[in-house]
Parts: structure tokens; sequence; C-alpha cells
């Protein structure tokens, strides 16, 4: 079976990350991504930004690999999923999904239909709220 690629052909020059960055948005080794890139499911852009990749693609990757894998317990973790994204916000879990459901909460849907949130996007909603949201 071949590996389809999700990188765009033509990487925007701010948009690239380190490969441990990258690594941390996928929830894998440095190594395992390299893997990725050298299977192609991952462009690590041209020659001269070899050693960085689209943000976007890694996540677009992160919601094609095991789901266990990108939700990495911990306070570091970049993805969470429903539960730890109710603790962030002070919320219940019904109330977080009804939230991500009309979009006021940023979600994404893995390829197993597991909703994944970006922690810092929660936090940004959290300090929101804070302020009176």
């Amino acid at each position: 079976m071949r590996c389809v690629a999700l990188a765009s052909s033509s990487m925007r020059p701010n948009d690239g990350v380190p490969l441990a960055e990258a690594a941390h948005v996928v929830g894998c080794s440095g190594r395992t991504l390299v893997r990725y890139i050298e299977a192609g499911r991952l462009s690590a852009g041209p020659p001269h930004q070899r050693r960085r990749v689209s943000r976007a693609d890694a996540e677009a990757l992160a919601l094609t690999v095991r789901s266990s894998v990108v939700r990495v317990p911990g306070e570091t973790s970049y993805w969470v999923g429903v539960r730890e994204a109710a603790e962030v916000l002070g919320l219940s879990l019904q109330r977080v999904r009804r939230l991500a459901r009309v979009g006021l909460v940023p979600v994404e849907q893995h390829t197993s239909s597991v909703s994944l949130f970006r922690r810092e996007q929660l936090l940004t909603v959290a300090n929101s709220r804070s302020a009176g949201w």
C-alpha cells in the first residue's frame, strides 16, 4: 500500500517549524518523524529548509496517526481529548461538546472520529472566558 503525501508542494517561508516541534505536534519521537518524511507522508520542504516542516502538514499527519499516540497525557501535550479540554476550560464534557459543535471552541476530528483540541487554543479560550467571555 502506498502512502499519500499530505504535504503541500510549496511551503510558505514563515510556516516551517523545526523537526522537534513538528514531532511534538504529531505526538511522536524525532526519529519517527524522520521515518514519516522518508516514507513520503510528510514533506521536509525545499533543500535549503531541510530541517523544517509545515505546521499545517504536521497537524494533518497528526490527525491520521493512532489517536492514542497523538493524545499524550500531560500539561505539555499539543493535542488533548474532550476530557482534558473540559478540565482546561473548567466546563462539563457536555458543555465542551456543545461549544465545539457550534464552533465556539476549535476542534479537529481524528480519522478515528476522536475529537482533538489544540491545547494552546483552549488556553486562549479559557483566558477569554476569565476576561468576561
